[in-house]
């Protein structure tokens, strides 16, 4: 069950009301239904997601705060000197294709690189973020930000070739015990796991494309074959298949 909760009165919206405020995130919960309870508080325009902990503040995506202290970031840093922007090997201006949009994190991170973005997310709680969060920003270029609300499996039926493809599912791995952000552990409550992860590089890698950049925590394994090579962050590995 999925609802949309006012903040401030704390009763939910009518779908009248929602047919109102929100259009464009209601026309992607058609035909979709919910194994979980899923809490959306909204204030004015956006959408927040509520935590399963009453404790735990709401998660939102705030594009224009993302992008600000990015730019504040990499006026003091080097872009070059990025392990993911190395991992890509591309110019400014070069198209990346983010297959797992999530809350837009690394999206928004290789946007503020200077690369433009395709951004694919086939689970509905995130499709409604996004949705939601472009809707409410004044600072991101949409001709160098594209977001399809489908998943990365949309793109078998595509010509990959000379495309260059960002894969971060979210799969389990014993090996690796560090504990999620709140912000990615409230998402986790309500986005189930890429079982599917392996076998989608697999086909991914099938299709030929420039290159693929997984993203992957640094003492967890690889996620299916030996990588061509691999950047190394502080905490972060970029497995790299050419």
């Amino acid at each position: 069950m999925l609802r949309f909760v006012c903040k401030e009165t704390e009763r939910d919206l009518t779908n009248d009301e929602l047919r109102g405020l929100f259009p464009e995130e209601l026309n992607l919960l058609e035909g979709k239904t919910f194994e979980n309870p899923v809490i959306f508080l909204t204030e004015n325009s956006r959408v927040f997601l509520k935590s399963d902990k009453e404790e735990e503040k709401p998660v939102s995506i705030d594009i224009d705060y993302e992008l600000n202290y990015h730019s504040k970031t990499f006026k003091e840093t080097s872009i070059n000197k990025q392990p993911l922007y190395k991992a890509f090997g591309l110019p400014k201006g070069e198209w990346v294709d983010d297959l797992t949009a999530g809350l837009l994190g690394d999206s928004l991170l290789i946007y503020s690189m200077g690369l433009n973005i395709r951004a694919y997310e086939r689970h509905i709680v995130p499709q409604i973020m996004i949705t939601n969060a472009l809707k409410n920003t004044a600072l991101l270029d949409p001709t160098r930000f594209h977001f399809f609300p489908k998943g990365a499996s949309y793109l078998l039926d595509e010509d990959l070739t000379g495309r260059t493809l960002y894969f971060d599912p979210m799969f389990e791995d014993p090996n690796h015990k560090t504990a999620p952000k709140k912000e990615m552990r409230i998402f986790r409550s309500v986005v189930t796991v890429d079982l599917d992860a392996e076998e989608l590089l697999e086909k991914l890698i099938a299709k030929r494309p420039r290159r693929i950049v997984v993203k992957r925590p640094m003492k967890s394994r690889v996620l299916g074959r030996k990588p061509s090579h691999s950047i190394e962050g502080k905490s972060t590995r970029y497995d790299v298949y050419l």
